[in-house]
């Protein structure tokens, strides 16, 4: 992944106004997650993404692409992250079937 969501991440977090500290304590994460994360340069966990992203007001999908998904697969994109592995791999083949039944 490009470090292009970084930035979209970084913009987002001077838009909300708030501190580095105050938006990691809303989101749930250790108090000093963000500072860290940007400072290290490390990735969130997907967990920790949906909710920076709720907290911000964002979608994940704006901060990963710089674009933006309609609701219904912004929905399904939320519910999938607290998926196991094993319950993801069910999901993308039950979508594939899904796909494949549909009339053309």
């Amino acid at each position: 992944m490009k470090t292009e969501w970084r930035d979209n991440l970084v913009r987002a977090i001077e838009r909300d106004g708030r501190s580095l500290r105050a938006i990691s304590v809303a989101a749930g994460l250790g108090q000093n997650y963000l500072n860290q994360m940007l400072v290290r340069g490390t990735a969130p966990t997907t967990t920790a993404l949906v909710s920076l992203c709720d907290v911000l007001g964002v979608s994940v999908t704006s901060i990963l692409t710089g674009g933006d998904l309609g609701p219904s697969e912004e929905e399904l994109l939320r519910i999938s992250s607290g998926l196991s592995d094993r319950q993801i791999d069910l999901l993308i083949e039950l979508a594939r079937q899904m796909k494949e039944a549909e009339p053309q």
